[in-house]
């Protein structure tokens, strides 16, 4: 038998107040079949054909991708590095339609920070939809984008080097899209950050995700300007 083809874990931690049972085991191939070998007690197992193993090393490595996944990217944004160049138009005001069998989504700014009278530097709110960054806006304005039906998780989170910000100012929502339907969202400061802000007297940028009432939406977007944006290279 030759060297191990993978090394894989198995951690079980089923059951409230169980200690988790963590058994390493390796992968051989032998003979046309493969062979998995416990290192941890030196426990042998019998042979198991190459897709019964194959489960195996999928379910491995299923196991640690979720253990692995960040907090933001499972409430829904993208990779937290990701950064994006904003074309803000103040005078621009479109309204966009469903894309044929799918529903259309929009998230408004609206944040203390984009209410300030001066925004230094350019206040980018990156947007993403299930793990994945769909796009960004500058200070109150908004975007939106075309979703496929079904439920998702909708994250925006401040674009920032400094990793404090990007954490402290991010916001999530779980929704369920329906063809041809429109959804509006807005990031509002929490009750929270509203009382350390009159205390302080300082804005901050702690926000909640929230739905807008479709009429609401319609009176807000002549008064936000639109944002474009593409992924910085």
């Amino acid at each position: 038998m030759g060297p191990p083809i993978v090394g894989c874990q198995f951690v079980n931690s089923h059951g409230i107040g169980k200690q988790a049972k963590s058994v390493s085991f390796d992968i051989y191939w032998e003979d046309g079949y493969i062979i998995c070998c416990s290192g941890d007690d030196g426990i042998r197992g019998g042979t198991m054909n190459n897709r019964l193993a194959l489960g195996v090393v999928i379910f491995a490595a299923t196991v640690w991708a979720q253990d692995n996944v960040s907090p933001q990217i499972q409430a829904g944004c993208g990779p937290d590095q990701a950064k994006f160049e904003v074309q803000r138009q103040a005078q621009s005001h479109p309204t966009g339609t469903p894309e044929s069998g799918k529903a259309l989504v929009y998230v408004f700014g609206d944040s203390e920070l984009d209410n300030t009278a001066i925004n230094i530097g350019g206040l980018i709110t990156r947007v993403g939809l299930d793990g994945a960054w769909f796009g960004a806006y500058e200070h109150k304005s908004y975007t939106y984008f075309s979703v496929n039906p079904g439920e998702h998780r909708l994250c925006t989170s401040q674009q920032s080097s400094l990793k404090s910000r990007r954490d402290n100012n991010a916001s999530a929502i779980t929704f369920t899209a329906e063809v041809g339907k429109v959804y509006y969202f807005r990031t509002q400061p929490t009750p929270t950050s509203l009382a350390r802000s009159t205390t302080s007297r300082v804005p901050n940028g702690e926000v909640e995700l929230a739905a807008v009432d479709p009429a609401q939406a319609q009176l807000m977007v002549p008064k936000w300007a639109y944002s474009t944006s593409q992924p910085k290279k």
